[in-house]
């Protein structure tokens, strides 16, 4: 924003979009450029609460490949070897009542 790196948590990210913990670097609709390892998309802010902010990435083919490439490359998805069965309950009701 405005030239300025701001390091954020991600709450969740996909091939259109990322949660963001932290205020919004902006107003809702502002457009904001997202860094990812060594993927950069342009990006628009299209929800803002009080602990976080969501983003919708570029829709345009160009981004699309480029996220499915930065997560499929192995440089983004890991392998699993462990699973914490409270946190992932945990995780997954959040993720239904929000």
């Amino acid at each position: 924003i405005g030239g300025v790196d701001h390091l954020r948590q991600l709450i969740d990210i996909s091939i259109s979009g990322a949660q963001i913990v932290g205020l919004a670097p902006g107003p809702k609709d502002g457009a904001v450029t997202f860094r990812i390892g060594d993927c950069v998309v342009e990006a628009r802010i299209v929800r803002v609460s009080r602990a976080s902010f969501a983003v919708s990435f570029d829709g345009s083919l160009g981004v699309r490949t480029a996220m499915i490439r930065y997560f499929y490359s192995g440089q983004y998805v890991k392998a699993i070897d462990d699973v914490h069965v409270a946190s992932l309950t945990k995780a997954v009701a959040r993720r239904l009542f929000q």
